[in-house]
């Protein structure tokens, strides 16, 4: 028998092979995971050898694609993982390789293999694949129905990315080395498949265990040029003949709606009409919508009475949420030009539903627009041109304009000529713009280009931002921003005082979101004196606009819906007063727009539990710094206790609240790791419960802060820099508290009179003072604050 690892995407398949081999005498791990409704038969895999991989792939992960412990079997690594490992994660790789013959199965290994091979020895490789959008369909059911997954952002782009990646680390790297057995998930069902794999590594094999009903997952759709290039190539390695037409799941099976070019009821039988397996178009136009039925409606006819030949082009549209009946409207409309219509029922954000048209769609060139913009009829031509006309691949950007019926009131007049919020106002044409310059609202780019960037990040779940990332990733590649103000379109959106309010908040937490991925862009001319501001200084300025900001903000909404049309009606004086009302709006309008931004920036920063945007650089650059810490008290103290003993949480809060230490104004830093302890709403309730109790016997000011999971195991030393001390409980000594403790590597203290040897003692330290709680005043105020390091 050969010892053996399996590899690939998701899990089924590699299960089904696994299952295949568990009577023949392997090691497979000592607590492999029970069975669920995903795999009834079981997973074959054991927690160490996941947890060995995930410390193999920590270090390796952009925190921004949100994932926490043991749901990194869905990362796509910014870099490949190379060894040698450290000493602690090789002596546990080791201990597992000392069990022979051992048949280890994890998804992780498509990654981490290289840092393994040295250890592995004569070991062979069983890579198992499915159809990519079976795959697919089966990663995103799994996010959307196990518990430790609870809070994934899968959709059906980034399965389809992860299945990519994967298999093609597989085909590029590591097949070059060793022996290696290629399975299609079908051949695994037949004997011919079992027998051939029995063969490979010399081994019994229950032919019994494949059964086919376990083959639920079915799927829809075509997949991308590129995917279906590399599931054939991994089908010639398994000897395998794929079907004609491979599908891709584009969104989750039951909640979505294929609907092809040939199967939109159309008015007529038209010429230009075609099937999606007709000639590849030069421009897709991707629109996704939102309850904007109507709208959505006027921007499709608009693009379907364009200049250009409508054989040339194609429409994809996404409805993202349809509950308005829009997927229907669409299906009915009669149009020349070709569609591909997603109707999905749950609203998953606009940068998903835009990965999921770039996806579907098949054009040279995307043309990226909202359900808003009505083009003019040349705007595709004019889009087309200028690609044509440049020597190098460029995003061209048309214009977003008001069309003058929407230009009555005073905001929209000052929004129209002002860059408050699409910033055309004095852009120059002909000239290359950098990523600031990227807005999906009418701008296209080179297919090719957009799939080299990766797609649409789906954490930024909210407005903003979605499109300016995708452009900073084009602009590393040499794709600049050209201005073609002859590419028209309209903007059939009139925003009120409260939407843009509204708007430019989330925009700027979107933007800390958008640093916190990209910290160079904070070196932008644009960003640069971000670097300078902090949230405390933040938190002044927003306290200081809302004290003297009431009038300010009352007579800006009073004069932002002035009717200036109206008043023009009344000659020269009624132009002259519009003239003057817009010119004041404008000055109360930028010195709301600081606050407002200071209010998004000063959010944005809390929920990455980062105190300044210089240390939110240092964050994410790595720098040496210590991990930033949402407190401005000096005194932290890191545990990690058993949130459902209450007398530990109780002896916890004591000591951190004890008259000895309460000088020193503490801040107790208390680990939380979802898997372990439950959700930290429940966490935070059993605190304060265990602080209700204790309060009478606390002294001072106490602030406690939950620690969020996402910290990889490669970064943990940072917060030995970042705190005092750990208080050790009895559950430091658990095996998982244990290891976390020794990695951070800070001293620990047992108790009041250890934690006094770590504090600073002197004179300057008042003594505290006694004094009875009453009704009005708590013997101890706790502030409670969930900081979930994770971008």
């Amino acid at each position: 028998m050969h010892n053996a690892l399996i590899l690939g995407s998701g899990r089924s398949g590699t299960s089904m092979v696994a299952g295949s081999l568990r009577r023949a005498g392997y090691f497979m791990g000592d607590a492999l995971y029970p069975a669920r409704d995903a795999n009834p038969l079981g997973f074959f895999e054991d927690p160490e050898i996941n947890g060995v991989n995930e410390a193999l792939l920590a270090p390796h992960i952009d925190l921004a694609q949100g994932l926490l412990k043991f749901q990194l079997w869905l990362a796509t690594p910014m870099r490949r993982v190379t060894g040698p490992m450290e000493p602690a994660v090789a002596a546990r790789a080791a201990k597992l390789l000392s069990r022979r013959p051992f048949c280890f199965k994890d998804p992780r290994f498509s990654f981490t293999l290289p840092a393994w091979r040295p250890a592995l020895g004569d070991a062979r490789f069983v890579c198992v694949f499915r159809e990519p959008a079976v795959t697919a369909a089966s990663i995103v059911k799994e996010c959307a129905t196990a518990d430790y997954l609870r809070g994934v952002a899968m959709d059906d782009a980034r399965a389809i990315a992860l299945w990519n990646a994967t298999y093609r680390e597989i085909l590029d790297q590591h097949s070059r080395h060793g022996e290696w057995l290629f399975l299609h998930y079908d051949q695994v069902m037949e004997a011919d498949g079992l027998a051939r794999l029995g063969d490979f590594l010399d081994s019994p094999v229950d032919r019994a265990f494949p059964t086919r009903e376990l083959k639920r997952s079915r799927a829809y759709g075509d997949v991308d040029p590129r995917t279906q290039q590399l599931y054939e190539a991994l089908c010639e390695q398994a000897g395998h003949a794929p079907a004609s037409r491979i599908a891709r799941v584009v969104v989750a099976q039951a909640m979505t709606e294929l609907v092809s070019a040939t199967r939109v009821p159309r008015a007529s039988d038209d010429a230009g009409s075609r099937s999606p397996d007709s000639a590849v178009p030069e421009l897709s136009v991707l629109i996704c919508s939102y309850q904007r039925k109507e709208t959505l409606l006027e921007c499709l006819r608009a693009f379907d009475r364009q200049t250009v030949a409508p054989e040339r082009v194609e429409l994809v549209v996404v409805i993202d949420g349809d509950d308005d009946g829009s997927g229907d409207a669409v299906r009915a409309l009669p149009l020349r030009t070709p569609l591909r219509l997603l109707a999905r029922k749950e609203n998953a954000g606009l940068a998903a539903a835009r990965s999921a048209a770039v996806a579907l769609a098949r054009g040279e060139h995307l043309l990226l627009v909202n359900d808003d913009t009505i083009a003019f009829p040349d705007l595709l031509e004019r889009h087309l041109a200028a690609h044509r006309a440049s020597a190098k691949p460029i995003a061209v950007l048309g214009t977003f304009e008001q069309p003058a019926e929407q230009l009555t009131t005073a905001l929209m007049r000052e929004l129209e000529g002002d860059h408050l919020v699409f910033g055309y106002a004095g852009l120059a044409a002909g000239v290359d713009h950098d990523w600031m310059k990227f807005w999906g609202c009418n701008v296209s780019v080179r297919r090719d280009a957009v799939l080299a960037a990766g797609p649409f990040d789906a954490t930024f779940r909210r407005y903003g931002c979605e499109d300016t990332d995708l452009g900073a990733r084009l602009h590393q590649r040499g794709v600049m921003v050209r201005f073609e103000p002859a590419a028209r379109a309209w903007h059939r959106h009139v925003l009120t005082f409260d939407d843009l309010q509204k708007r430019q908040r989330t925009v700027a937490r979107a933007y800390v979101h958008l640093f916190a991925k990209h910290p160079a862009l904070l070196d932008h001319p644009t960003w640069r004196r971000l670097l300078a501001v902090d949230g405390r200084w933040l938190v002044r300025r927003i306290d200081d606009a809302a004290r003297v900001g009431g009038p300010r903000l009352a007579e800006a909404r009073a004069l932002a819906i002035v009717n200036c049309a109206a008043l023009e009606t009344g000659g020269s004086d009624g132009a002259a007063k519009a003239v003057a009302i817009v010119a004041r709006l404008k000055v109360l309008l930028h010195e709301l727009n600081a606050d407002w931004w200071n209010q998004g920036f000063a959010e944005g920063l809390a929920q990455l539990a980062v105190p300044s945007f210089a240390e939110l650089r240092l964050w994410r650059d790595g720098g040496g710094a210590a991990w930033p810490l949402a407190t401005t008290r000096t005194t932290k103290l890191l545990a990690w206790p058993r949130f459902d003993d209450e007398e530990e949480l109780r002896t916890l809060l004591a000591i951190a609240g004890d008259p000895r230490i309460a000088p020193h104004r503490p801040c107790l830093v208390l680990r939380h790791d979802p898997l372990l302890d439950g959700a930290a709403e429940v966490a935070v309730a059993r605190l304060r419960r265990a602080h209700a109790m204790a309060g009478p016997a606390l002294a001072g000011d106490l602030e406690v802060l939950l620690l969020g999971e996402a910290i990889a195991e490669a970064e943990r030393p940072r917060l030995r820099g970042a705190v005092t001390c750990a208080l050790l409980t009895p559950a430091s000594d658990d095996a998982d508290r244990g290891r976390f403790f020794a990695r951070v590597g800070a001293p620990g203290a047992r108790g009041v009179d250890d934690l006094l040897a770590f504090l600073p003692q002197g004179p300057q330290l008042p003594q505290p003072t006694a004094m009875p709680p009453t009704a009005t005043q708590p013997a101890a105020a706790v502030q409670y604050a969930w900081a979930e390091l994770s971008v």
